[in-house]
């Protein structure tokens, strides 16, 4: 049987036509409208390259994940052109390419052509167009032909709060390309909406196959933990489930690709998770992240470099498979699971936002399958700083995961927090050092904790401990290189020494004895620059992307008060972690279960 593994993919979206190299490289064609469908018109002597990260057709996975049999090439075009469907490798790091088939077509009017593609190697494959005149391209796609299948009914689980132009957008979307048309994905796609805001009319979201569930606001992990159990409710039965954040732009074709894949997996990675990427919203040709893992310092890092998607280089290299390592996870902006996966490993831990979908990956043990152009674009990180989330809700969640399982259990978790509130109070930050001795006060609270807390009013108390950013004209007094923000400066030894010692100061110094003159420029994100803050008074935290800043200064009285603090939840700490895993490992066993959520969302009223 024939299935399309990927068709043509072209600009249409107002904020991906300034990026077109993620669709082609070469000339600038016009993208056009005849008959309400878009295409491209190719003046003469244009050479336009679609092996792209959104239009090349990777085939060193579908061989990987599927069995595939074979690969054949579409496409409906106009006018006199030569097309060469070419295949790439690497070697071991620059692309080689070869070309697979090469004709001259000559099509007086629209017209359409299917071609083998021959057996090959190649890891890549992709195609050019040459117009020898004026020509016209509506339509191409790639077909795999497959021996078997078997029915999929998908249901993405999507969660929003406040949002309301972002989801509206993508449901209107996902409605338009995928639930209207008559192929066979309009009829086993479903989408729930689980909106924490309750800010959303049912007239505004729901149609065929679209429903809308109102929802506390128990963040990330309640909304879906909610989307989970109504999809796993529908009739007919869901097979997969595909958890999407709200504040993204997706392509309809990304989801019917992860739909046909789906339907053609080999019976081994019939319980992986098919990760979506995520590229960056405000930097769209960047990859942030598909897959990410847990250090054993105690750190999250993505398995992946930053990749510029519009280099094809940089596409196969992202393409290559990753080989399993222990602590992977994939983050839920875009993760498609199976049904019995869920019924195996129970609801999401009620950790409100931040570390939900760590903690299940981890708990899941399974494989995580990535592909070119199954992603999304999300708003991203950059310019996001918070430190309530960095400071307190991740660093107490991933306490949390670390107690509640063996899952991570050698990863230096604690020694996380030590590191952060060493950095934050050397660098002034005493506000972000509260935020972590919180962290760690709320863990050592226990399961009974979280399992009442109202996440919804602690980010709204505890937020108001992240820096209050001030135009950078407020400090016209002081000189800053934007340029220079995100660098260092070299200390000489008996400098460091110094400022260890002392804990920059806090500790044996005098105020007199401080730098009171200069100012440290710093970046406003968390990163520590300690050349830059040594033995300084007054430290100036700049975030360079909007111009903002915050005066931080020398306050050794806070100082004294949170390191003693500190050192007090420490103590707890070494003596409690071991009655705290037992009882979070109990507990654990309640919160993923239906019961629990039901009760915690107010459902069993």
């Amino acid at each position: 049987m024939e299935k399309i593994c990927g068709r043509l993919l072209l600009p249409e979206l107002d904020k991906l036509k300034f990026h077109p190299a993620l669709f082609y490289r070469g000339g600038n064609p016009a993208v056009l409208e005849e008959d309400g469908k878009s295409y491209i018109y190719i003046a003469s002597g244009v050479n336009l390259d679609f092996a792209t990260y959104l239009n090349g057709f990777s085939q060193n996975k579908w061989k990987l994940y599927t069995n595939i049999k074979g690969v054949r090439f579409s496409l409906e075009a106009q006018g006199s052109f030569i097309l060469n469907i070419c295949g790439f490798s690497l070697n071991p790091l620059v692309p080689e390419r070869k070309v697979l088939v090469s004709q001259e077509l000559a099509f007086k009017e629209r017209q359409a052509l299917t071609l083998d593609i021959p057996e090959n190697n190649e890891e890549f494959i992709g195609f050019e167009i040459i117009a020898l005149e004026p020509s016209k391209l509506y339509d191409a796609s790639y077909i795999g032909e497959f021996d078997e299948d078997r029915e999929i009914n998908l249901a993405i689980a999507t969660t929003t709060c406040f949002k309301e132009k972002f989801i509206k957008f993508n449901v209107a979307l996902l409605k338009e390309q995928l639930l209207s048309g008559n192929d066979d994905i309009a009829r086993h796609l479903y989408v729930n909406v689980v909106d924490n805001g309750r800010t959303l009319a049912k007239e505004d979201i729901e149609g065929y196959h679209v429903k809308l569930f109102p929802n506390i606001n128990a963040g990330g992990s309640g909304g879906y933990a909610r989307g989970m159990m109504e999809s796993l409710r529908m009739e007919p039965k869901i097979t997969h489930v595909l958890l999407m954040d709200d504040d993204v732009l997706v392509l309809p074709e990304s989801i019917r690709r992860t739909y046909v894949l789906l339907s053609v997996l080999k019976e081994e990675y019939h319980d992986a998770y098919i990760s979506g990427a995520m590229l960056d919203y405000n930097a769209m040709f960047l990859q942030f992240e598909d897959v990410g893992t847990v250090q054993k310092s105690g750190y999250l890092l993505k398995a992946k470099p930053d990749y510029v998607m519009t280099e094809i280089a940089n596409v196969m290299n992202n393409n290559h498979e990753l080989p399993y390592v222990e602590h992977m996870y994939a983050a839920w902006w875009y993760c498609c699971m199976p049904r019995h996966m869920i019924k195996k490993n129970g609801l999401p831990m009620p950790l409100f936002i931040r570390g939900d979908d760590v903690e299940y990956g981890l708990r899941s043990h399974t494989r995580f399958l990535t592909m070119s152009s199954i992603c999304v674009w999300h708003m991203g990180f950059a310019n996001k700083y918070n430190a309530f989330l960095l400071m307190y809700q991740s660093l107490r969640n991933l306490l949390i995961v670390r107690a509640s399982s063996d899952d991570i259990k050698e990863c230096n978790v604690i020694g996380t927090l030590d590191e952060n509130f060493r950095e934050r109070i050397r660098e002034l930050n005493y506000n972000s050092a509260e935020l972590v001795c919180r962290a760690l006060e709320d863990f050592l609270k226990g399961p009974s904790f979280i399992a009442n807390a109202d996440g919804e009013q602690i980010m709204k108390e505890y937020k108001k401990l992240n820096e209050q950013m001030k135009p950078l004209s407020s400090f016209d007094d002081i000189e800053v290189r934007l340029d220079a923000v995100g660098g260092d400066e070299p200390m000489p030894l008996f400098k460091k020494i110094e400022a260890k010692v002392t804990s920059n100061g806090h500790r044996f110094l005098p105020k007199m004895m401080l730098d009171n003159q200069g100012v440290g420029i710093v970046s406003y994100d968390g990163r520590y620059q300690p050349g830059r803050v040594a033995l300084k008074s007054t430290v100036l935290a700049v975030n360079p992307i909007d111009k903002t800043a915050a005066l931080r200064k020398f306050d050794k009285k806070r100082y004294k008060e949170l390191q003693k603090r500190y050192s007090k939840l420490r103590k707890e700490y070494d003596k409690r972690i071991g009655e705290l895993e037992v009882s979070y490992r109990q507990a654990k066993k309640y919160f993923v279960t239906e019961a629990f959520w039901e009760k915690y969302l107010g459902l069993d009223k």
